[in-house]
């Protein structure tokens, strides 16, 4: 089988499309535009309007999007779309621990809810999303460890097939080799992250990953937690081998995790694939700017860029 052209894997975080700190069944819409529409104008080889910038509007980012779907550029490059489920995904599990909900309920109907607008914004741009289920592919078989192979085999299939494969975090069924036996209400459903599965993405060989992208509502990697401390200093740029012993984020958190563990898992994907991560914030262009490469790549102007 030949190589794929190169691609970019883009996770979206649930601190993104999801509300700020509160556990909700609702979305962050402008969160969600704004990653589509800068996602999609680098995939199309598009500018991005120069009113953009200074927009909070939601109606004309909308705008911006329906304007990408008109035009008739040919991609520049394979993506690989996987988005966090934040806040919208707590709120799910805290139905089924409360006894308000099943544990399948929660896929059926909060992450297909999530999926749904996720596909039909992307499709405003003329991105057909071919959405992957980790519900119906893949499992948990103990220690931290699951089994991606279909769903990995489902993305590399939507890509020679010419579409863009969509993946996101959800629950998927622990096997009973995984030697889970505990009380808790969720089981014997367990959360697959979209850390986990981009970083399975980067480890498929004949995948020609360019940079993985992950976006998140903290603009990079700071010294101490930016939420708490307004002097934390950003750092824009980490060489896997030196390592980041400098930085405090033991008590940082997102809307889906720890930060340091998404730290980690980024520094991980880096050294294991040698290829570089970007994680960048959702502040206006960042997202476009990461994947287009229009940064400094000695020491970007946002974000922070790990190298291999």
């Amino acid at each position: 089988m030949t190589n794929l052209p190169k691609c970019i894997p883009v996770k979206v975080g649930g601190s993104v499309i999801s509300p700020k700190r509160v556990d909700s069944s609702s979305i962050n819409k402008l969160g969600l535009y704004r990653a589509t529409l800068e996602i999609a104008s680098a995939y199309f080889g598009l500018d991005l309007p120069n009113a953009y910038d200074n927009t909070s509007s939601q109606t004309d980012v909308y705008g911006y999007i329906e304007d990408v779907g008109t035009q008739t550029n040919s991609p520049r490059f394979q993506l690989i779309m996987a988005t966090g489920a934040g806040r919208v995904g707590h709120y799910g599990v805290t139905q089924v621990r409360q006894g308000l909900k099943e544990s399948r309920r929660v896929h059926e109907d909060i992450m297909e809810y999530l999926v749904n607008e996720v596909h039909e914004i992307f499709s405003r741009t003329g991105i057909d999303l071919d959405v992957i289920a980790p519900f119906d592919c893949a499992t948990y078989i103990g220690d931290s460890q699951y089994n991606v192979e279909l769903l990995l085999q489902g993305i590399t299939d939507s890509l020679h097939r010419g579409v863009t494969p969509y993946s996101f975090g959800d629950l998927v069924e622990a096997t009973s080799e995984s030697g889970l036996n505990y009380s808790d209400p969720l089981f014997p459903y367990i959360p697959l992250s979209a850390d986990n599965i981009i970083e399975a993405v980067c480890g498929v060989q004949e995948l020609e990953i360019e940079m993985a992208v992950m976006v998140s509502d903290i603009n990079g990697i700071h010294d101490t937690d930016p939420n708490a401390n307004d002097d934390a200093v950003r750092i824009p740029i980490v060489h896997v081998s030196e390592g980041i012993d400098e930085i405090d984020l033991s008590g940082t958190e997102d809307a889906s995790g720890p930060i340091l563990n998404k730290v980690e898992k980024s520094m991980s994907i880096a050294e294991n694939n040698n290829i570089p991560v970007f994680i960048v914030g959702d502040e206006p262009r960042h997202v476009y700017r990461a994947m287009v490469g229009d940064f400094d790549h000695e020491k970007p102007e946002f974000g922070t860029l790990i190298i291999p």
